[in-house]
């Protein structure tokens, strides 16, 4: 039985076909390009996470926006809205009401009386040095 065993065992000469320098080169340029391949693959991956945040936060700005405008399409549908909305617009008042005007320290207008008063002084002190 130990012939028949001894026989099996076949002693290889030289490097195995797996070990050839031909073949190692091969795996190796294969590999690089899987590894190309899934950097690109996970580039794209980060992309579309950020593409579908910038995505998710554009939602939330127009849903936010929608639901204002509900609010105020609402609003416009009742007569109080509608009052309040043609005086902002068009500084109306109704019958009997009264406005004030408020008006700030450089914008006080002069009056004609005031200013011929202004321009006689003024006359006068040019007088002085003439």
């Amino acid at each position: 039985m130990r012939e028949f065993h001894n026989k099996k065992r076949v002693k290889r000469k030289g490097k195995s076909k797996f070990y050839s320098k031909l073949i190692i080169l091969a795996l190796i340029v294969v590999i690089v390009f899987l590894a190309r391949g899934t950097y690109g693959v996970y580039q794209k991956s980060q992309e579309s996470r950020e593409k579908l945040s910038v995505s998710e936060e554009k939602l939330f700005e127009m849903e936010e926006r929608e639901e204002s405008i509900s609010k105020k399409i609402d609003k416009l549908n009742t007569e109080s809205g509608i009052e309040e909305q043609i005086r902002r617009q068009y500084d109306v008042a109704k019958e009997g009401e009264e406005a004030i005007v408020i008006i700030q320290g450089d914008e006080i207008p002069i009056t004609e009386e005031e200013k011929t008063r202004f321009e006689g002084f003024m006359e006068k002190f040019k007088s002085i040095f003439r």
